[in-house]
């Protein structure tokens, strides 16, 4: 059983879904969060997985976890674009069920942490957009 590649599967193929690349945040580019090298983009996505606790109960088996999408806009020029984007990712992300192979996905409410001008560049700003989640075992 390939749980976690299944979790990380299901939940990146939303940003190459034909319903996102359509949205009008369809062209800004999705990073994983562990990427390391220079961006040159003034809008930009960080996207990280994280099974986080393992569900094991007499009707299920599988994890909990959460989906963190670190947002980035250009800095000074407010908090629009962002609550934008963020409206984009609740309408592909939140209160969804996704089948797998080997199971399923329920995600639940969606939250945001506004951390505000990135401490890396300055000319970007940023938002978290926090999404928890469930994965259940066939």
């Amino acid at each position: 059983m390939a749980k976690f590649s299944e979790q990380q599967t299901a939940i990146e193929s939303v940003f190459a879904s034909s319903e996102w690349l359509a949205s009008v945040v369809g062209s800004i580019k999705v990073l994983p969060g562990n990427f390391q090298g220079s961006v040159a983009e003034t809008e930009f996505l960080r996207l990280e997985i994280l099974p986080a606790r393992i569900r094991a109960d007499y009707r299920n088996l599988g994890t909990a976890g959460q989906v963190v999408v670190q947002i980035y806009t250009q800095g000074n020029t407010g908090i629009s674009r962002s609550m934008q984007i963020a409206d984009a990712l609740d309408e592909s992300l939140q209160t969804k069920l996704f089948t797998t192979t080997n199971g399923s996905i329920q995600t639940g409410v969606s939250a945001l942490a506004v951390l505000g001008t990135d401490e890396a560049n300055e000319g970007l700003y940023r938002v978290d957009y926090i999404l928890t989640y469930n994965y259940f075992a066939n």
